[in-house]
């Protein structure tokens, strides 16, 4: 067995386990990853982009579209992944509470020394983070319960008409 703790004739994501003399994979109650899907949920750990983690994984760049989000989704694999992403943050000591702590002492240090764009752009992440500036809409209907289907289409019918008159009416078409 080579020092690196791969074994001869085994891909490289299939590390060997010396004091039990077999391979080590991500295992968990929704099974055990393939070798690709391992590839792909390491790929997509590096850099944090699905398509290209499919491509590097392996798998066809004809494919790339559809499937590399069918992968992300998997339970075995979105497991790993948040196993991974945990262990990553736990190595480097980085919880919310630091990032917020961190941009807070940032956003005060840059404007006690008038970097207002520096610091309005702390601000803006904590808001961000917070949802201070999420968009809210308040939005109130009623519905009778005893329509029938003919009354919902009719309903359905005369709102498409309000619609195309008000587009009408504003100089859009339909």
């Amino acid at each position: 067995m080579a020092s690196n703790g791969f074994q001869p004739g085994l891909d490289a994501q299939d590390k060997v386990d010396p004091a039990a003399n077999r391979v080590r994979r991500y295992r968990d109650e929704n099974g055990i990853l393939t070798q690709k899907e391992q590839l792909f949920a390491d790929a997509y750990l590096r850099h944090g982009e699905t398509m290209r983690a499919y491509l590097d994984a392996g798998y066809s760049e004809r494919s790339a579209r559809c499937n590399a989000y069918k992968i992300i989704k998997r339970p075995k694999v979105a497991a790993y992944i948040q196993l991974k992403q945990k262990e990553m943050r736990e190595a480097n000591m980085l919880t919310v509470q630091r990032v917020v702590d961190r941009l807070k002492s940032i956003a005060e240090t840059c404007e006690s020394e008038g970097r207002w764009a520096d610091a309005i752009k702390a601000w803006n992440l904590l808001g961000k983070h917070l949802g201070m500036f999420t968009e809210r809409v308040n939005i109130q209907a009623e519905i009778e319960a005893n329509l029938s289907s003919k009354d919902v289409d009719a309903e359905i019918a005369r709102l498409i008409g309000v619609m195309k008159e008000g587009n009408e009416n504003n100089g859009e078409t339909s």
